[in-house]
This record gives C-alpha cells, sequence and structure tokens, in this order.
C-alpha cells in the first residue's frame, strides 16, 4: 500500500531506484537477521517479528530517499492520475 504512494509521486528513474534500494535493503537485513545473528521465521523466535518490522522500515527509508531526490512535479503527477481514472 505504501508502495503505491511512493510511486505515484515519483518519476521513472526514482521507481527504478526506489526497487533497487528496497531489494538491496531486504537482502542486507536477511542476511544480518538469518545469517549473522541467526535468527529464525519459527513461532517461538523474534526473528518473524524483527523481519516484518525491518521489511517496513526498508521500505520507508527507501521511499523517502528517492521522494527526495526524484520527486515529480506536480503536473506530470496530476496528469498520471488522470490517465488511471
Amino acid at each position: 500500500m505504501l508502495d503505491r504512494l511512493f510511486l505515484n509521486k515519483l518519476t521513472k528513474k526514482g521507481k527504478t531506484a526506489y526497487w533497487i534500494i528496497q531489494l538491496g535493503l531486504d537482502v542486507i537485513l536477511g542476511i544480518v537477521l538469518f545469517g549473522v545473528l541467526d535468527y529464525t521465521l519459527d513461532r517461538g523466535n523474534d526473528g518473524r517479528t524483527f523481519f516484518i518490522v525491518g521489511a517496513v522500515a526498508s521500505l520507508l527509508i527507501s521511499g523517502l530517499i528517492c521522494l527526495s531526490i526524484w520527486k515529480a512535479p506536480k503536473e506530470i503527477a496530476v496528469v498520471d492520475e488522470d490517465k488511471k481514472g
């Protein structure tokens, strides 16, 4: 849901950078949690909670970075929304 909010306000380069940054952060999170800290996704372990919170945090981090650098002008964002519906 937050992806749609960020992607509506980004340029084409920003959309590409958003997905690359988010994928990179998720890979780093997975390596740290499951490789270095040796967490698992079992119910009795905190690994699941850390992974979900980390994924949401990486989404917000990549979205805010891309919005600060590649924000689309208002005219383009309005035209894109008009085309959709």
